[in-house]
């Protein structure tokens, strides 16, 4: 009789798992998978959502996002207002900029210097270094990052 139960439990349960195995094999099959790959922010960018038709705007919505700071803050584009600063030119900075800087700021504090958005001289002599299939030289690196430790960020 003990065995009977036991077994009745058992085959409960393998068709309870049954079942939900049967709804995650259906529900995976109305699943959209959308992705967009992208250049932004110096780097490939790949934002991938699972879910249904909706995904194409909120996948859009994020690309949006995403270029948008890339316009704000890149180093490299000369209309970008990070750019601008680098430039020396203080004129048509937003308060969405400086409270960004201000933010970096205090994680620069915070992690007693590691976090420092002024490290571009040395990410620049790094990539340049790539591209030719080498590494900087030990004396550029040091120059450069005590080029970084001596630049104050002002607003």
């Amino acid at each position: 009789m003990k065995k009977l139960k036991f077994l009745k439990i058992i085959f409960i349960c393998l068709l309870v798992l049954l079942f939900g195995v049967l709804i995650v094999l259906k529900s995976s099959k109305e699943n959209v998978y959308s992705t967009d790959i992208f250049d932004a922010l110096n780097t490939h960018s790949k934002i991938t959502l699972v879910g249904g038709k909706e995904c194409e705007d909120i996948l859009k919505m994020c690309a949006d996002e995403v270029y948008k700071y890339d316009n704000l803050l890149s180093h490299t584009k000369e209309d970008s207002e990070i750019f601008k600063l680098n430039n020396n030119t203080t004129e048509n900075i937003s308060g969405e900029v400086i409270d960004i800087i201000s933010k970096c700021r205090e994680f620069y504090e915070k992690t007693d210097g590691r976090f420092d958005i002024t490290i571009g001289a040395l990410s620049d002599l790094w990539n340049d270094a790539i591209k030719m299939s080498e590494y900087p030289q030990k004396e550029e690196i040091y120059e450069k990052k005590n080029e970084i430790r001596n630049r104050k960020i002002c607003h």
